[in-house]
């Protein structure tokens, strides 16, 4: 961890305890994220369900730049990216020129009913430069997460922005973050960028 965080110890305090889902208290969760955005600490913290998740991806492209590229490797099209504020954003961050990769390790049956779903194929047609979405091939994914880190996980990063969460049911929920983690951040884009060419399109159109 730096040594320069500016984060005092009640700020830390209350980003690490494990919070109730209270509005209040998610409030609090984001304006300490956004707090280690703007000091870009070397601060690893805990990511405590997926109202957290929400909240970590949201910020993620929030505090992106128009030439950020956002990476994620997700279960399926579902859980932390159906929620309504996160797409709003990431419609955003796509028409200002970002790139949005997506790899999933499966596709629910009622994938195609899913918001996030339909807001990916329709920006897909339209920005087919920067929206990438795939299904993972042959469990490759998965086998370079477990090769690469002691669990199987799932994981976003974007720059040195990571968020990573161990593949576990919902009683067992764990992640953890940090917005500047030069390292694990590196070993993530590489897990990605040398898997993603072999995973295969999700929308028929695609064609890069």
């Amino acid at each position: 961890m730096a040594n320069d965080n500016k984060i005092t110890n009640e700020e830390s305090e209350i980003i690490t305890q494990k919070p109730d889902q209270t509005d209040e208290s998610l409030r609090a969760y984001d304006e300490r994220v956004k707090l280690l955005i703007k000091e870009n600490s070397d601060f690893m913290f805990p990511n405590w369900s997926g109202k957290h998740a929400t909240i970590i991806i949201t910020n993620m492209i929030v505090s992106a730049n128009p030439t950020d590229e956002f990476l994620i490797y997700e279960p399926n099209l579902s859980g932390n990216l159906s929620d309504a504020n996160f797409l709003k954003v990431l419609e955003k961050f796509i028409k200002i020129g970002g790139t949005f990769k997506i790899v999933v390790k499966a596709l629910n049956s009622d994938h195609k009913e899913k918001n996030i779903y339909k807001l990916l194929e329709r920006l897909q047609r339209e920005y087919p430069e920067n929206v990438y979405v795939k299904i993972a091939k042959d469990g490759n994914f998965e086998k370079a997460t477990s090769g690469e880190f002691v669990d199987k996980i799932y994981f976003a990063v974007r720059n040195n922005f990571i968020r990573i969460e161990k593949e576990s049911d919902e009683n067992d929920y764990e992640a953890i973050c940090n917005v500047n983690s030069k390292e694990t951040s590196k070993k993530l884009r590489d897990i990605f960028n040398n898997n993603f060419d072999d995973c295969a399109h999700v929308f028929s159109h695609s064609s890069s």
